[in-house]
């Protein structure tokens, strides 16, 4: 064997070597990518549920005091909200402070509406009670848009949710924030 063909022999084996680590790092590559992609899918997917259920949520709050003033029986509307209040708790993550938040400013409302008959009604009152709360699920819902494209960006996943609904609660509206979450 000549030092030619040694010199060959070797350029071969570190091409053969240097395509296996392409390959490789070519296929680990579309597996983070398929990762990602479900992932993000899978984001989507809850964010819509969400959604759905917050806007279920908001359409009932908004028909029980019509239904209260009119003497009707709110038994059903109640069966309705306590399901959907099931649905979203399981949905959202209890450790989180916007929804700590969002839970607190829920129930405050639904002592407000069934369990404070001695109080006069308020609608003011409870418009701005109803504000509050759909700004809490603005920011939830908004935050996880941001997580979503971060993570997309990144093919990281985004652990610090607190950071992003902080900085969304901000953005949407700094004089919420300050009195709702900024404690």
């Amino acid at each position: 064997m000549t030092t030619g063909d040694i010199l060959t022999l070797f350029a071969s084996l570190t091409a053969a070597l240097c395509t296996l680590l392409t390959l490789w790092q070519l296929n680990s590559s579309q597996g983070k990518q398929r990762l990602i992609e479900t992932v993000t899918k899978q984001r989507i997917e809850w964010i819509n549920k969400i959604r759905l259920c917050f806007s279920e949520y908001s359409e009932l709050m908004e028909r029980i005091p019509v239904e209260r003033t009119t003497d009707n029986k709110i038994g059903e509307l109640q069966f309705k909200l306590s399901y959907l209040c099931t649905h979203i708790d399981m949905l959202l993550n209890p450790k989180e402070i916007v929804t700590q938040r969002y839970i607190e400013k829920r129930d405050q409302i639904k002592r407000y509406l069934w369990d404070d008959y001695s109080k006069e009604y308020s609608p003011v009152e409870y418009y701005s009670m109803m504000q509050d709360l759909q700004y809490l699920q603005q920011v939830i819902l908004k935050s996880e848009w941001k997580r979503l494209k971060r993570e997309s960006r990144s093919g990281k996943e985004v652990n610090d949710m607190n950071a992003i609904h902080f900085e969304t609660a901000e953005d949407i509206d700094p004089g919420r924030f300050i009195r709702l979450l900024h404690k």
